[in-house]
């Protein structure tokens, strides 16, 4: 689910928005919109809800748009923001670049401008869990490789388990690999003993790493090891006990 915080003083500009977000425009992931008339009411939503993208008008009484930002930079907020304003105010609004902001909307608001900036910030998204994800992969295979603790590698006991969410955890090692691996074809050919499993190529190595989860115990360690042949037949081919 992404999650869109409009923050605009007057009702009919923040109704207006939040129309066109879930009824006119299209996009291929589910979308939630939250709104608030101003920056008290939007901070007291941000206590118990969370936003991937908070577009908040520059001009407001009291508090206005740099103040919206300022108080989400408090709270090391790590989403996207973007500033709503108008042509008279552009130049004043240009300050936020300071501010590292997504980027400008100009009011009145172009439907595909709105689209182009949630698809931008959509994919900034994906692509931060992504890489989030890949360093989490990395702190498991350390964990694997050299025998660190998860404390060691600052990797919680909660994180571990959105990895590992099966009893059962097999290392298998595939050396002397010389052709490029295919991840798909090695999943395919153990999807029958395991439920997840992730693959590392091991740099400046012909070796390939597999750790791989399930919730019953197996031990089929030949029937596992002749599936992993039929794929790079010259290899050899170690498995770990169930742990």
């Amino acid at each position: 689910m992404f999650q869109i915080l409009v923050v605009v003083d007057e009702q009919m500009i923040l109704n207006g928005i939040k129309l066109i977000i879930e009824e006119i425009l299209s996009f291929p992931f589910s979308i939630s919109v939250l709104s608030a008339n101003g920056v008290p009411s939007a901070m007291n939503l941000l206590t118990h809800a969370s936003a991937d993208l908070v577009i908040t008008d520059i001009r407001m009484p009291l508090m206005d748009g740099f103040c919206m930002i300022d108080k989400l930079n408090e709270c090391n907020y790590s989403g996207d923001i973007a500033i709503l304003t108008s042509h008279a105010d552009f130049e004043y609004a240009q300050k936020a670049v300071k501010y590292g902001i997504l980027d400008f909307l100009l009011k009145p608001i172009s439907e595909s401008a709105l689209q182009e900036l949630i698809e931008k910030s959509y994919s900034r998204k994906t692509k931060r869990l992504d890489q989030e994800h890949n360093n989490q992969l990395l702190n498991i295979l350390n964990l694997t490789l050299y025998g660190l603790s998860p404390a060691e590698l600052l990797l919680s006991d909660h994180v571990f388990c959105d990895y590992f969410p099966y009893q059962y955890i097999t290392v298998i090692i595939i050396s002397g690999v010389s052709q490029e691996i295919n991840e798909s074809q090695i999943k395919e050919e153990l999807s029958t003993y395991y439920t997840l499993i992730y693959i590392f190529q091991l740099q400046g190595k012909s070796e390939i790493l597999l750790l791989c989860n399930r919730p019953k115990y197996l031990a089929k360690s030949e029937a596992i090891k002749k599936s992993l042949l039929t794929l790079y037949p010259t290899a050899h081919i170690g498995i770990s006990l169930n742990s």
